[in-house]
């Protein structure tokens, strides 16, 4: 069964208990098998997660949410999707559960329990310490180098120019695999179209690349 996925659609648990929304789709370039999904799980934590294609259950037939083989708990105890590693720091703490604009170094022996330097985001919110500098860290994404990802509102881009933005994906259900993205009309298209997976080149969460020209793609529609 071929499903119009929504990206964005809700991400239910086994139990039909809202987890978040779906974020953006993960593919193999090679046979388009969906291999991750990555969940954006909202509220205070505002996590992005990673879930194995192992996990999937059902989509519904409108496309507008999916429920996963798994408890909100399980969720959790999944990696997140862009990971950070923060550079050593010569003093004092960091909290990398905080976001980077809040992770910095402070002295040793500043402000804290039984001795122990308070947590950096904490200093600076009690009026402890300084506003904190930006520690360095660097970024990698957890899934397999090379993979699609296709992500809602995403400029897709012909050889020879913009064709439009990501709308939805073509997903067939049984067989695992994105057949199609589908694009909102733009200038050169007068309504909304689908882009096959063979005419993707790659696909980031800046650009979708095809591997035609505008005039390919009308030709098909």
């Amino acid at each position: 069964m071929i499903n119009d996925l929504q990206l964005g659609a809700k991400v239910e648990d086994v139990k039909g208990e809202t987890l978040g929304q779906v974020k953006l789709l993960v593919a193999n370039p090679d046979s388009n098998q969906v291999t991750h999904l990555v969940v954006a799980e909202g509220g205070l934590t505002g996590r992005e997660i990673v879930v194995e294609n192992k996990w999937f259950g059902s989509i519904s037939e409108d496309g507008k949410s999916v429920r996963l083989n798994l408890s909100k708990e399980q969720l959790e105890a999944m990696p997140d999707f862009i990971e950070r590693e923060y550079a050593a720091a010569s003093s004092g703490t960091i909290d990398q559960g905080y976001p980077a604009q809040y992770s910095a170094t402070y002295p040793a022996g500043g402000i804290g329990t039984m001795g122990t330097p308070l947590a950096a985001p904490l200093a600076y919110e009690a009026g402890f310490a300084a506003e904190p500098a930006v520690q360095p860290y660097t970024e990698k994404l957890n899934v397999p180098d090379n993979s699609l990802l296709v992500k809602e509102g995403t400029t897709v881009e012909a050889l020879d120019g913009k064709v439009g933005k990501v709308k939805r994906v073509n997903y067939d259900s049984q067989s695992g695999k994105m057949s199609s993205i589908v694009v909102e009309k733009g200038l050169f298209f007068t309504e909304d179209f689908f882009i096959p997976t063979d005419m993707i080149a790659s696909a980031n969460q800046e650009r979708v690349s095809l591997n035609v020209n505008k005039s390919e793609i009308h030709a098909q529609l």
